[in-house]
């Protein structure tokens, strides 16, 4: 499944939408497209979807700011002396 988020300037403000449901307003564009795809990643991420952000330019067209597919499972360790971590949205490898 593909979610997209959008970014519309609305007077001098910007909104946040997933699909048509708004999540936000913004001041500035660069804060709401940071928004945006702070929100895109950890769906992308926890549910198992592709993600992805569009950004309406200045003369009203949709450009795609980015697309996210979600990471893949990491390999089980082979060496037992080896553990999975969780650090921050990334999983390491470390030793016992």
């Amino acid at each position: 499944m593909i979610v997209r988020w959008y970014i519309l300037p609305l007077a001098d403000r910007y909104t946040v939408l997933r699909e048509a449901k708004p999540h936000g307003t913004h001041e500035t564009r660069q804060r709401a497209i940071d928004a945006a795809v702070f929100m895109a990643r950890i769906e992308a991420d926890k549910q198992g979807l592709i993600a992805e952000v569009f950004v309406e330019d200045d003369s009203g067209r949709m450009m795609q700011q980015l697309a996210i597919a979600p990471r893949e499972a990491p390999e089980t360790p082979t060496d037992q002396s080896l553990i999975v971590r969780h650090v921050g949205l990334d999983r390491v490898r470390v030793s016992a």
